[in-house]
C-alpha cells in the first residue's frame, strides 16, 4: 500500500509541474502591463508587437505609439531597449539611462481612465515653410487628477529630430480638474530629411517637478514643413544654448539645462 501511495504522489507532482503548478509567475511578455509611474499601459500581443496606451480625457486608453520585441530587446520609436521580466514585473532599461520604466502585469485594459491626461484638439497652421518664423496656436483638453498643481508645456523639435525643446509658453493649473486651454508660440520650423518629422509636443507635468522628470501625460502632432531649398536641412544638433527638452520617445524622462 505504501508503494502504491508513493507512485500516486509522484504522478501528482509530475502533473502539477507539467501544468505550471509549481510556479505561479508568467514568463511570457504577452498581455497588459500597467506603469508604476504614469497612467498608461503596454499592450503586448502574441506576435510580440507592443502598443503604448495613454490615458485619454474621454476615450479610455488610446493607442499612441507602437514597437516590437525580439527576444529580450524592445524597439520602440526606433530606439532599442532591454527588457527584464521577474515575478510578473517588467523593467525597461537602456545603456545610457539605466532603468527607465517599471510595470506590473494587469489582467485587462480598463475601459475608462480617470487619471492624468492631455490631448491636442486643434493646431494652426498645419503646413509651414522651413526657416520662416511662424506663430503656432494650439488648443487642448486636459485632466489633472493626481495632484492639485500642474503645468502645461509646449515644445517643438527645433534642435534635433527626436527631442522637443520646450518654449516659454506654459499654462499653470492650480486645481485638480478637467478643462481646456490654449497656447501659442513663435517658432522657426525645421525641415528634416525624414517626411513628417517636425512635430508639436505638449505635456502636463507636476508643478513644481524634479529634474529630470516624467510628465504626467503628453501628446504630439506632426506639422508639414515645406523645404525652402532643394537640399534637406538635417537639424541643429549642436547648440551653444541648452534649453529644457522632452523626448517624443515616451519611455524617456524630460531633461533640463
Amino acid at each position: 500500500m505504501k508503494y502504491i501511495n508513493s507512485i500516486i504522489l509522484l504522478l501528482t507532482a509530475q502533473f502539477l509541474m507539467s501544468c505550471g503548478g509549481g510556479d505561479s509567475s508568467d514568463t511570457s511578455y504577452e498581455g497588459y502591463w500597467r506603469s508604476l509611474v504614469t497612467d498608461h499601459y503596454l499592450e503586448i500581443a502574441s506576435d510580440n508587437t507592443v502598443t503604448y496606451r495613454a490615458c485619454a480625457v474621454n476615450d479610455g486608453y488610446r493607442a499612441t505609439h507602437s514597437g516590437t520585441i525580439t527576444g529580450d530587446n524592445l524597439v520602440f520609436d526606433s530606439v532599442n531597449y532591454q527588457l527584464t521580466l521577474a515575478d510578473n514585473s517588467l523593467t525597461i532599461s537602456d545603456d545610457a539611462n539605466g532603468v527607465l520604466s517599471e510595470y506590473v502585469r494587469a489582467s485587462s485594459l480598463p475601459s475608462v481612465c480617470t487619471g492624468d491626461a492631455i490631448e491636442l484638439t486643434f493646431i494652426s497652421p498645419t503646413i509651414t515653410t522651413e526657416g520662416v518664423v511662424t506663430t503656432y496656436m494650439v488648443n487642448f483638453d486636459y485632466r489633472l487628477a493626481s495632484t492639485n498643481s500642474g503645468i502645461v508645456y509646449l515644445g517643438f523639435n527645433t534642435f534635433n529630430v527626436t527631442d522637443a525643446t520646450l518654449t516659454s509658453s506654459t499654462l499653470e493649473i492650480n486645481n485638480a480638474e478637467t478643462g481646456s486651454g490654449s497656447l501659442s508660440a513663435d517658432v522657426t520650423p525645421v525641415y528634416y530629411d525624414l517626411p513628417d518629422s517636425f512635430f508639436l509636443y505638449i505635456n502636463l507635468s507636476e508643478n513644481p517637478h524634479p529634474v529630470p522628470w516624467t510628465p504626467l501625460a503628453s501628446d504630439l502632432m506632426t506639422v508639414t514643413v515645406n523645404p525652402a531649398v532643394a537640399i534637406p536641412f538635417i537639424g541643429l544638433i549642436n547648440q551653444s544654448v541648452q534649453k529644457p527638452s522632452c523626448s517624443n520617445r515616451v519611455l524617456l524622462p524630460c531633461m533640463y539645462e
